[in-house]
């Protein structure tokens, strides 16, 4: 920024940020400029474990020490820079605080760091008040004159971008990417990711991102949270498992299904629950939970098919038979056409359709300890149903690469282009639970992954 600032007894210009999530100080404030009785500041502040206390790192430059009256007089140039190393702030190529971005973890246990996120940034005179002090009314009318702010971003780094099925995948604020047991739709050019998010035993909602290519991920919003009422459903401490989001084109709305538990009854309710938004990023509303036709309902998926009709596929009688029930216009309910698909131990369930064929990828059921997948087709959605077998193929692929289906993507635009989800868990530490995407091969009728530790979507003609 190029400004003039005033100075004087109850003024208070400032140039400064604030991280878009979380609440002050937690969300990280960086005050690249406060004029403040007489000095100017530099300061960077994180949370701590106390709400609304703030850990400080700053720096001041007394103004009779940079000139006085004759330098206030001046238009200056404050500066940050914010990169992957640490945060510098300057006026006029005088560097006034440097602190190491790794210094810059909120001090509350949690690791989260509020400078790998994006900030506002904002500029505004302040008058009096508790720390201004009293003002000097002949210095009034005061006047902060700004001549521009620019902002630079280094260019990403595309690196030929890639799938590294396993390594930790950061969004582009630099965060991991937190959307377990997940699901993506595709709707006007954008990709939008949901899945549960984790950092503890116990659900903490729904989280959203958006990317255009499937590499670079943006974090959206929370799109559902569990809820304060105690006689929700949603309350805190529930489970809210295999979030799936649909969109229906006649009602506009945007339509979530996922597993639900009520909280502190274990795995007993095995329900299907719904919520609705306006907005493909939320927030969604909750509607009910319910168990379809009577049926207990865990692991779970949504499919539409060409003819917009939707479906649950979910497991049910204590995850020992897999069960599809077709959707009412809305998407809302489940309609009493329900299925029996097969019997066997089996969650986890991610269906797709290429050409007259419908498969099915599922997971044997062994907690969170990897297994082997199954493949199943049928003609229509309703079966019967084929089992075709082991579908993985290389290194640990009798245990799906140490991973469990959660979804298959249609690549938008592309031919026969199909990438296979999965997740392998890390019980230990839900959060850091890492993400499987392989390309699916497709011919004469039949379904192939194989494992690939680097590829991108060059792989599809």
């Amino acid at each position: 920024m190029r400004a003039r600032i005033p100075v004087g007894a109850g003024l208070w210009p400032a140039f400064w940020t604030l991280g878009i999530q979380k609440e002050w100080p937690s969300n990280g404030e960086i005050d690249i400029m406060y004029d403040y009785k007489g000095h100017i500041l530099a300061n960077i502040a994180t949370g701590t474990d106390q709400r609304w206390n703030a850990h400080w790192f700053s720096q001041t430059k007394s103004i009779a020490d940079l000139g006085g009256a004759a330098w206030a007089d001046q238009f200056h140039i404050w500066r940050m820079i914010w990169n992957e190393d640490a945060i510098e702030l300057y006026v006029d190529d005088i560097l006034i605080n440097r602190v190491p971005l790794d210094q810059l973890t909120n001090r509350d246990g949690s690791g989260y760091n509020p400078f790998k996120q994006p900030h506002y940034v904002l500029l505004n005179l302040a008058l009096g008040g508790m720390n201004g002090g009293p003002i000097d009314a002949n210095l009034l009318p005061a006047k902060y004159e700004i001549d521009y702010v620019r902002v630079y971003q280094k260019k990403l780094l595309d690196k030929k971008a890639s799938f590294l099925p396993g390594q930790t995948w950061n969004d582009l604020s630099g965060q991991v990417i937190n959307a377990h047991g997940g699901g993506i739709l595709y709707q006007n050019g954008t990709y939008y990711w949901y899945g549960e998010k984790r950092g503890g035993a116990e659900s903490q909602g729904v989280n959203v991102y958006s990317s255009k290519d499937l590499y670079h991920w943006t974090y959206e919003n929370l799109a559902l949270s569990p809820s304060a009422d105690e006689k929700s459903d949603i309350s805190w401490g529930c489970l809210m498992e295999r979030p799936k989001v649909i969109y229906n084109a006649q009602t506009k709305k945007y339509v979530m299904w996922f597993h639900l538990e009520l909280k502190g009854k274990g795995y007993a309710a095995a329900r299907a629950a719904v919520a609705i938004s306006d907005s493909a990023t939320g927030p969604f509303r909750f509607i009910h939970s319910f168990r379809p036709n009577g049926n207990m309902s865990r692991d779970m998926g949504l499919f539409v098919d060409e003819d917009n009709r939707a479906y649950q596929i979910y497991s049910s009688d204590e995850n020992y038979a897999l069960r599809l029930v077709q959707l009412t216009d809305d998407y809302l309910q489940a309609t009493t056409k329900d299925s029996l698909l097969f019997r066997n131990h089996r969650e986890a369930p991610a269906m797709f359709k290429h050409d007259k064929y419908y498969y099915l990828i599922t997971s044997g059921c062994t907690g969170w300890a990897p297994n082997r997948a199954e493949l199943h087709r049928a003609t229509s959605p309703f079966g019967p149903w084929q089992s075709l077998g082991d579908p993985m193929a290389g290194p640990d692929g009798a245990l799906t690469f140490g991973g469990q289906s959660t979804f298959v993507l249609p690549v938008y635009g592309k031919k026969d282009a199909f990438i296979f989800m999965a997740d392998r868990w890390n019980p230990k530490n839900l959060l850091d639970s890492r993400y499987i995407w392989l390309p699916i091969e497709l011919k004469e009728g039949t379904v192939k992954v194989s494992w690939n530790s680097n590829w991108n979507l060059s792989i599809f003609q």
